[in-house]
């Protein structure tokens, strides 16, 4: 019998940890979870900058080892426990690039906008921040999200009826969206598909949990 790996996740809930919390709970593994609190600068401890040299979260630790990028943690997550099926078959050479080309598009090209918006609004040091900058921000998603609306017409999923980790990526990106209201019933397809997404037991559970 294989040892079940022992997951620590560090950040918070309300960071892009919560993409990777989420992930683990659709996987049904085990994990411990380490909030970071910034208010405190805890993400800038010399302990924490031995994990991740950015100062970032998420952060995902398995036997001594750490790795950084949600992105990243989450495609090292689904192809280490294929037996999930949260990732298409590597041999399936048209599902499993569409699977990589949505969690890419995800992060540099549906995320960005949003990060841009964050980064001028809070994220930043005041005197960085350029307020006009976030009607950019919105043309740039919107662009990115017509992509989207277009893939998901007649479609549960971004592949077709099975949920996979790029749905969760993507997902919990049009999730940030909908909170900085960049996202709303102009685009159905999408807004249809972010509600089913934040009804799934496991994105419930991580929201719920304390």
């Amino acid at each position: 019998m294989v040892e079940e790996k022992k997951y620590e996740v560090w950040g918070s809930k309300r960071s892009r940890a919560f993409r990777v919390l989420w992930l683990l709970e659709e996987m049904g593994l085990s994990y411990t979870h380490h909030h970071v609190d910034f208010s405190k600068k805890e993400h800038k401890s010399g302990p924490f900058l031995k994990k991740t040299p950015y100062g970032k979260v998420p952060v995902l630790g398995v036997d001594g080892h750490y790795i950084f990028e949600s992105g990243a943690i989450i495609e090292f997550l689904a192809i280490q426990h294929r037996e999930k099926e949260m990732a298409p078959p590597i041999e399936n050479f048209e599902d499993y690039g569409r699977y990589l080309q949505w969690n890419f598009f995800a992060l540099t090209e549906l995320e960005q906008p949003l990060w841009l918006k964050a980064k001028h609004s809070f994220a930043l040091p005041e005197e960085y921040r350029v307020k006009e900058i976030e009607k950019a921000a919105f043309y740039e998603f919107s662009k990115a999200i017509g992509v989207i609306e277009r893939e998901l017409n007649g479609k549960e999923y971004l592949l077709g009826e099975k949920f996979y980790a790029c749905d969760l990526l993507v997902g919990s990106v049009l999730n940030w969206a909908r909170g900085f209201d960049f996202l709303d019933e102009t685009y159905p397809n999408s807004f249809d598909y972010i509600t089913r997404l934040i009804k799934r037991d496991a994105f419930l559970k991580v929201k719920d949990s304390k």
